[in-house]
């Protein structure tokens, strides 16, 4: 799949440190069915043709999910649960495999009674790591919504499409720790007591998603998919947000 990119802002705890905390943004790319027009270098650069690049980290088509989710996402789990908001985002034309590196395999939202296996991309990974590092009192709630067409629609909406959960307006907030913020007003937040839980969120919202069959991929989304695990804290306060994109 194309790059996958982490961001982390907004910390609301101090000394929140690591080897990419000098970084706002670091860029990965995991290329499927390499060519000979391809060479990986390990840890970071990409050649294509005679056109080099140099990333955080490239990951062939031989690469585990496991290594994948530890080089790239692990810390930006752990800087969501130290009070920060870390968004992960994966990009590349359809086909490439997006959905495998964000998701996993088919199977990937229904086995999460047992351990992590290769079927689990990042989406399982994070969610499992999220709530063995939250504190007492805290819980965890979610959000899913499509940008199609320039309109925002609610996938976790109890009436979605009853002429509800549709083209959501953006409503400017302000933060309890300063600042605004722009949110969609009326947006689900689904509370999940495990990571089981917030697959099942994620695959009733996947029923609602604007689909279309494309020559690579006979269920393309059309749309473009966000999903949002919100850190509560015991002030019933926001605390800590991962966006997947």
């Amino acid at each position: 799949c194309g790059p996958v990119a982490g961001e982390s802002t907004g910390s609301s705890a101090a000394g929140v440190v690591g080897s990419m905390a000098a970084e706002s943004i670091a860029v990965y790319s995991r290329v499927r069915n390499s060519s000979e027009e391809v060479t990986i270098t390990p840890p970071g650069s990409l050649t294509v043709r005679n056109l080099g690049f140099t990333m955080n980290g490239v990951f062939g088509d031989d690469a585990a999910q496991k290594d994948v989710y530890d080089a790239s996402a692990s810390e930006l789990v752990d800087r969501v649960l130290a009070g920060c908001n870390s968004t992960m985002l994966a990009y590349g034309q359809t086909g490439s495999g997006k959905t495998y590196t964000m998701l996993g395999g088919e199977k990937a939202k229904a086995n999460l009674d047992k351990e992590l296996g290769e079927e689990h991309g990042i989406i399982p990974r994070a969610c499992k790591q999220l709530f063995a590092g939250i504190k007492p009192g805290q819980s965890i709630k979610v959000s899913y919504i499509e940008v199609y067409n320039d309109s925002i629609n609610d996938m976790l909406c109890a009436d979605y499409g009853k002429e509800r959960g549709q083209n959501l307006p953006l409503r400017e907030v302000n933060l309890v720790t300063g600042g605004k913020a722009c949110v969609p007003d009326g947006l689900t937040l689904a509370p999940a007591k495990d990571a089981k839980e917030v697959m099942t969120h994620i695959a009733k919202g996947d029923v609602n998603r604007v689909v279309a069959a494309m020559q690579m991929n006979p269920r393309s989304s059309r749309g473009h998919g966000i999903v949002a695990l919100h850190i509560i804290g015991e002030d019933n306060q926001p605390y800590g947000r991962l966006t997947l994109c």
